[in-house]
């Protein structure tokens, strides 16, 4: 902490944990802009994710919500007013995150590219269960539209960092890469003496910071699959390949933890 500064921690007991491997008992700093410089101002209501039942999508103690007075959380947050924030530790992983960088995602902001900050408190965040979303009780009026009333209102928020993912289809042939949640579908048609080459579907998703996507492309009649391509190919877990013994499909898996392009070529 900075002396007299009310901060936000979580401790880690390790009560219940297995012994394989080991937990060390440990206390981290929660209201931070980066892991280790302290909020500048008082910080409170900590809420923390409690997942129900067993579950490898959902891990408990994942993420934590806090509300600060701090302004050294980025530039929407020099406003002198307190807002609503969510840690992202990765402390705790589910299996089916490989990577995960830890951040702090301000919620208490209106939506779109370039939001302007809140022009009023929020404060008393709680955090869902599976910590993708916040609640949280706000004086702004600028944070959703149509919000005239001149009283505090009860908002709803999204609570974890998103990335881009976009899919280009390259070659000649046919083919479709889909990914395992059904957001992405994209698919090209190889020309013919009548028609061009074209495209259609959706190909580009958004998936929270760590999410494990697995793509599988698939060729079309008389196409192969021949190669992956993109910065998703050199993300430090990537693993893409074209399906052994066959050259009609292939599998790319990484962890989205930045925007990201993937392209397939088809011949």
């Amino acid at each position: 902490g900075v002396g007299p500064t009310q901060e936000v921690y979580v401790r880690d007991a390790c009560t219940g944990v297995a012994t394989t491997p080991a937990c060390v008992p440990s206390t981290h700093l929660i209201s931070t802009p980066n892991g280790t410089t302290p909020a500048n101002a008082l910080s409170e209501h900590p809420t923390i994710n409690q997942c129900e039942g067993a579950t490898t999508s959902c891990s408990s103690g994942l993420y934590v919500a806090f509300a600060s007075l701090g302004s050294n959380f980025g530039a929407n947050t020099a406003n002198g007013i307190e807002n609503v924030f969510v840690r992202d530790t990765c402390e705790v992983l589910p299996t089916t995150t490989t990577l995960c960088v830890p951040y702090t995602f301000l919620a208490s902001q209106a939506g779109g590219a370039a939001p302007p900050p809140a022009d009023g408190n929020s404060i008393v965040p709680a955090i869902s269960g599976d910590g993708a979303t916040v609640s949280f009780i706000s004086f702004a009026d600028n944070l959703v539209a149509r919000d005239t009333n001149a009283l505090q209102d009860v908002f709803l928020a999204g609570a974890n960092l998103t990335f881009n993912l976009t899919v280009t289809l390259n070659g000649t042939g046919s083919g479709t890469v889909t990914d395992g949640t059904g957001q992405i579908s994209c698919t090209q048609i190889a020309a013919t003496s009548t028609t061009p080459l074209t495209e259609s579907g959706t190909c580009m998703a958004r998936y929270s910071s760590g999410t494990s996507v697995s793509l599988t492309a698939t060729a079309g009649a008389s196409s192969t699959f021949t190669a992956w391509g993109g910065s998703a190919t050199s993300v430090t877990d990537a693993s893409c390949s074209v399906t052994t013994g066959t050259t009609t499909s292939g599998t790319c898996t990484f962890s989205e933890i930045q925007d990201n392009t993937a392209t397939a070529t088809f011949h």
